[in-house]
């Protein structure tokens, strides 16, 4: 096993060696191992075209979740200080009733946003789904 791939490496030099000066490949060795070469090189290029491929896709993704949590964060944000607005003393009920009302409103949309956050139809911020890539070897 280890004189075969001394063997290949011998060649591949021999034949990058002949390729890069110009010369013509011509006996059978010669052919065989450019056959490899081109297979391992195919192989190399659809493995780089799908990597590439499933990075546009996790960009794209991180980008659609990207804006749905900024969204999110700022009604976090404003329910927060209508909590604390609400536990200040001196609030009438009225007052409260008004803060508890914007802030089930923000809360609602919050899961509006959530639910309508997809990617390929999928919802991303459900925690029901994950997103897998393929991988090539």
């Amino acid at each position: 096993h280890g004189r075969s791939r001394h063997c290949i490496r011998y060649w591949r030099h021999h034949i990058t060696k002949k390729i890069l000066g110009g010369s013509r490949l011509v006996s059978p060795r010669d052919a065989l191992v450019t056959a490899r070469l081109e297979a391992k090189l195919a192989s190399e290029v659809q493995t780089l075209n799908q990597a590439s491929k499933n990075a546009g896709e996790v960009a794209a993704i991180l980008q659609t979740t990207s804006d749905a949590v900024t969204r999110i964060d700022a009604n976090l944000g404003r329910m927060a200080e209508l909590a604390d607005a609400a536990l200040q003393h001196g609030v009438s009920d009225i007052e409260r009733a008004a803060l508890n009302h914007e802030f089930a409103e923000l809360r609602a949309e919050v899961d509006e946003i959530a639910d309508a956050t997809k990617f390929s139809n999928a919802a991303i911020l459900d925690g029901a789904n994950s997103f897998t890539a393929t991988i090539l070897r």
